[in-house]
């Protein structure tokens, strides 16, 4: 994003992004805990990370201009941000869906678990940027999300990891 009125304690250009910190292995895939395979961790703690400046060696297919926004927007969105890492602060890989479209003429699909990755982070700030007057006037195709949801008829159940009999049932 680039800033259209320049103050002095906001950089122009600025980046922010949603790190899983143990990925892939502990927040995409669980770790083994001990040499007989017995014990799965998961860590998927994730937050937003802001970059004031644009790292050409971190995006090296270049840099894209998203948007234009203003210092108060600046402000808004960093509020925003925090409040989103608050409501969600594991990175979810995995969407849950119904059926495999996401409209349906019949009946809304449902959407029994959401995912939570860099993707739907920028999919979310996109929109609150928008909703504050955020200028998307550059016309280029800004949003691609990259996952694959999982399809239940049913709503799924949480196991319950403590239970060595469910656990089983995860690893086996």
């Amino acid at each position: 994003f680039r800033l259209k009125d320049k103050a002095q304690s906001v950089p122009e250009e600025f980046t922010v992004q949603w790190y899983a910190f143990d990925f892939p292995f502990g927040a995409f895939l669980p770790k083994m805990t001990d040499d007989s395979a017995e014990l799965l961790l998961w860590d998927n703690t994730a937050c937003a990370h802001y970059t004031p400046a644009v790292d050409p060696h971190r995006w090296t297919k270049g840099e894209q201009l998203v948007g234009t926004i203003t210092g108060k927007d600046f402000n808004d969105f960093s509020e925003w941000t925090v409040e989103y890492c608050r409501s969600r602060p594991g990175y979810q890989a995995f969407e849950v869906w119904d059926r495999p479209l996401l409209v349906s003429t019949h009946q809304p699909t449902k959407k029994w678990a959401s995912s939570n990755t860099c993707s739907s982070f920028t999919e979310a700030a996109l929109d609150y940027l928008y909703q504050l007057g955020a200028d998307f006037s550059s016309g280029k195709q800004i949003l691609r999300r990259s996952y694959c949801p999982l399809i239940s008829k049913t709503q799924p159940t949480k196991v319950n990891m403590n239970d060595s009999k469910e656990a089983m049932l995860v690893r086996d």
